[in-house]
């Protein structure tokens, strides 16, 4: 959300862009691994984020020091489209939303006892799985990107 005031505004920033990340990562990252220590998901779902996301984040870390932000990175057309592109971000970011709420929804119907409880995890699964699978998806033109850098120096 600040993000895009920051960008409505014109007040962008490079120690924005990294903050923002920085701090939607640290969410992701939290919800992912309780819901696997509540069993609701498998523990490769926070396994394979946190891997990505350490991974990602460490190669950009080289673009922050030319300043450049995260998505700036991305030079090929297939990258900008699947790590920067609007559709593909947004997606991501709706699915994961969907996860995280069907995922709570099974904890409150588990806690009331109701019927729903199944059906409702069910759908939480497949949108954790469609997540995951993103996640992945959206991380390898920066590791794939990162090599063309490297060749660059």
């Amino acid at each position: 959300m600040i993000a895009i005031v920051a960008r409505q505004r014109q007040e962008e920033s490079l120690l924005g862009s990294v903050l923002d990340i920085a701090a939607d990562r640290a969410v992701e990252i939290i919800l992912w691994v309780v819901y696997a220590y509540l069993g609701l998901i498998s523990l490769i779902i926070p396994i394979t984020v946190i891997i990505r996301g350490s991974l990602t984040d460490s190669i950009r870390e080289a673009g922050y020091d030319r300043g450049q932000t995260a998505h700036a990175l991305m030079t090929t057309a297939w990258g900008r489209w699947l790590v920067a592109g609007r559709p593909l971000r947004a997606a991501y970011g709706i699915v994961k939303a969907i996860a995280f709420v069907l995922l709570a929804a099974t904890l409150a119907l588990q806690s009331a006892a109701s019927p729903w409880v199944e059906p409702v995890w069910a759908l939480a699964q497949v949108a954790s799985w469609i997540s995951l699978v993103l996640c992945i998806v959206r991380g390898v033109p920066v590791l794939f990107e990162a090599r063309a850098w490297d060749r660059k120096k």
